[in-house]
């Protein structure tokens, strides 16, 4: 069976220096739930997770907290995860190969409305929210409505 961890990023400050939505930084909070979701991560055997991220300040600071804690199969940030809606967000996972966990760590309301499609229920995730959905599928090019059920779902305070 496939894996898939959905992650908002963490709780961001309402404005950037630059004014720009892309460049606003982890507010205090977020910093310290990125902390814990590193933390919470080490139970999960990571190295067979491919992990692709929105290169949003926000997205990539939330990831360097993982990073930091946790060892990676491998990683790429992906400006098309930048506030990238359902469909964006499938067909990236279309394109993969094997059984390696897929860890998609970017924005709403594209990450609930996948969320949503894949469980085939309303879901909303909050601000740095892992949702760990187990795919009943053996190919990701499968992945459509209702073929995941969620096995976790982690909130740090």
């Amino acid at each position: 069976m496939l894996k898939l961890l959905l992650l908002r990023h963490a709780k961001t400050e309402k404005n950037s220096a630059t004014g720009l939505d892309f460049d606003r930084p982890l507010a205090p909070k977020g910093l310290s739930q990125a902390k814990s979701m590193a933390t919470h991560l080490t139970h999960i055997d990571l190295t067979k997770t491919v992990v692709f991220c929105s290169d949003a300040k926000r997205t990539v600071q939330t990831f360097d907290f993982l990073r930091q804690q946790n060892d990676l199969a491998s990683y790429l940030f992906d400006h098309n995860l930048y506030l990238a809606d359902r469909e964006t967000l499938l067909n990236q996972l279309w394109k993969q190969q094997g059984d390696l966990t897929v860890l998609l760590i970017g924005h709403n309301d594209g990450l609930s409305d996948l969320a949503s499609f894949l469980t085939d229920t309303y879901l909303h995730l909050s601000t740095c929210t892992l949702l760990t959905l187990d795919v009943h599928l053996d190919e990701w090019q499968h992945l459509s409505r209702g073929t995941c059920t969620i096995s976790e779902e982690f909130r740090p305070e």
